[in-house]
């Protein structure tokens, strides 16, 4: 049995629009399945769980965004069921890792594509990142990116496209660094950062390549560190992010792979968390749970997850 979990709002109904697919699809090939409509926040997770009950299912797959395949993933933390993500929300950076759709432009044949990848592809372990106790497959980010999706996000109904580059230019008048301590494995530093991404996969925001080493399979996080930078220099950092993670280059960029960060500061900050924006107060804490999920890939876009990092720690 494979289980759909779709979400109406997702891609402002794209969504939708692929059942017809997945009907045609699977009845053309006999396969059992059936479909189910996220209508509320934390629904695709209580969905999932359902899923996971069922000793009939073979695989869930969350037809959407980032947003629903954080809810069905969290839904089947250890639960030995494969997860696919059929991408048809508007960042879709989670499911960049697992299958790669540039020359797919219709819903239609993305959604083909994908049920393809959904019978023929590579059932694979990942890891998840555990926040404060809660979950992220993604990126968990606090900082000058996190405000610059927040603005770019309530100026989208206004700007549109533009909304993400008004939003960056914005930033050069109200930037102020974060001060904070940074916990990295047992050790602490303090300073002044324009932004701090805690990352699982490797890019954000629709295709900002943030940690462009950032591996989902390796049982490590990938934290980048952006030290402060001047504000005229914020125009070239994230045109560099943008253009495949070329901001490595920078000196103000510091990379360290690890298992715990916690990061501490005053009052409370925007955390943008797979997409999610909210306000959080510190500290916050970043746990890697190696191989926590097992998820469906086109071939040749993991790699064999190695024997150490299988299982929980």
């Amino acid at each position: 049995m494979y289980y759909f979990i779709w979400n109406p709002a997702a891609g402002k109904g794209l969504a939708g629009q692929a059942l017809p697919v997945i009907e045609s699809f699977m009845g053309a090939r006999g396969l059992q399945y059936s479909t189910h409509k996220s209508e509320y926040p934390g629904h695709p997770t209580e969905l999932a769980k359902s899923a996971a009950a069922d000793p009939e299912t073979d695989a869930v797959i969350a037809v959407g965004g980032d947003g629903t395949s954080l809810e069905t993933g969290k839904g089947l933390v250890d639960a030995g069921i494969a997860v696919e993500c059929i991408p048809l929300g508007n960042g879709n950076d989670y499911a960049y890792n697992f299958v790669n759709l540039r020359k797919y432009k219709s819903v239609e044949d993305k959604t083909k594509r994908c049920l393809d990848i959904l019978i023929s592809g590579r059932r694979q372990m990942v890891d998840m990142i555990e926040v404060n106790g809660g979950y992220a497959v993604n990126i968990g980010n606090i900082g000058l990116d996190a405000d610059v999706a927040d603005y770019g996000a309530k100026v989208k109904h206004i700007y549109g496209s533009m909304s993400y580059l008004i939003a960056m230019v914005k930033s050069i008048f109200t930037y102020k660094p974060l001060t904070a301590a940074v916990t990295v494995d047992g050790v602490k530093n303090s300073g002044l950062y324009t932004l701090l991404a805690v990352c699982n996969g490797t890019q954000y925001g629709g295709g900002f390549t943030i940690a462009p080493h950032a591996r989902v399979d390796d049982g490590k996080l990938t934290l980048c560190m952006i030290d402060r930078i001047p504000r005229l220099k914020i125009l070239v950092l994230f045109p560099l992010v943008l253009a495949g993670g070329r901001h490595t280059r920078l000196k103000e960029v510091r990379f360290v792979n690890c298992e715990r960060v916690e990061i501490e500061y005053e009052g409370a900050q925007k955390m943008c968390l797979d997409g999610n924006i909210s306000e959080c107060a510190g500290p916050v804490s970043f746990m890697i749970l190696p191989a926590a999920l097992e998820m469906i890939a086109e071939d040749g876009m993991l790699k064999k997850v190695d024997g150490d990092n299988a299982g929980r720690v």
